[in-house]
């Protein structure tokens, strides 16, 4: 069986449309719908994998306040070689996150610094981390409420 841990750092696009966020546009609760994952395998070439949060018994949620602070629902999702997926929610986050300019912010969570590039399209928010261990990108894609 393959797990794969997903909590809110790491992701790629595919949605051209969006544009850079900036502080004022990630200010407010944002559903999580799915994560978008690609990465370099040698061997196996790029693995694109989109991963729905449909099987979370509650959707994951990502805040962002006004004051620069920060909380999200840390999930993880599993799933098996015959696509059957499973969510668990691991509770709740907190943390703090800066606007860099141009669609770079900061965010930190319980210590972990990670940078992000955030864009924005209408009622859609799309936050890409680069996944440095895995050597990809994860993208959490989400719908504000």
């Amino acid at each position: 069986m393959l797990a794969i841990s997903i909590a809110i750092f790491s992701c790629s696009s595919d949605d051209d449309s969006a544009g850079s966020a900036d502080a004022e546009s990630v200010v407010g609760s944002w559903e999580i719908y799915e994560v978008y994952s690609q990465f370099e395998f040698e061997g196996f070439g790029t693995v694109e994998e989109t991963i729905s949060t449909d099987s979370c018994s509650s959707t994951p949620v990502v805040s962002f306040g006004a004051e620069g602070s920060l909380s999200l629902t840390d999930f993880e999702v599993d799933f098996d070689f015959d696509d059957n997926e499973e969510c668990f929610i691991d509770g709740e986050l907190d943390g703090t996150w800066e606007d860099l300019g141009d669609g770079q912010f900061r965010l930190v969570i319980d210590g972990d610094t990670e940078d992000a590039q955030i864009r924005t399209s209408g009622s859609q928010i799309f936050i890409t981390l680069d996944e440095e261990f895995f050597g990809g990108t994860l993208e959490y894609r989400g719908n504000k409420i």
